[in-house]
């Protein structure tokens, strides 16, 4: 690790956040997906868009798109513009808790 420079890895040490995706002061990947998963699904069902239809959209399997939605992986930033383009909505609908 660079000097000066804070890891983002989450540490063992838990604290408290607004968000709920902190783990000692960083961020924890695993609720970060889970959140981004939910909101993810949220959205779809909102448009009332199948997974079968966003996943012929962007050119991904059924299979890639539960993972998402479920938190188990996350997308990379190409597949993430091109879900928010699909589902027609800023990114930061998709990042942001609660909004």
């Amino acid at each position: 690790m660079v000097p000066g420079k804070k890891s983002l890895r989450p540490t063992r040490r838990y604290g408290h956040s607004s968000m709920g995706i902190y783990v000692g002061g960083k961020v924890d990947k695993e609720a970060f997906l889970k959140d981004f998963g939910s909101r993810l699904r949220e959205t779809r069902l909102q448009q009332n868009i199948s997974l079968s239809h966003l996943s012929e959209l962007i050119g991904l399997s059924r299979s890639a798109l539960r993972y998402y939605e479920r938190g188990l992986r996350d997308p990379s930033l190409y597949t993430f513009f091109l879900i928010c383009l699909a589902l027609n909505v800023e990114p930061n609908k998709l990042l942001k808790e609660g909004k």
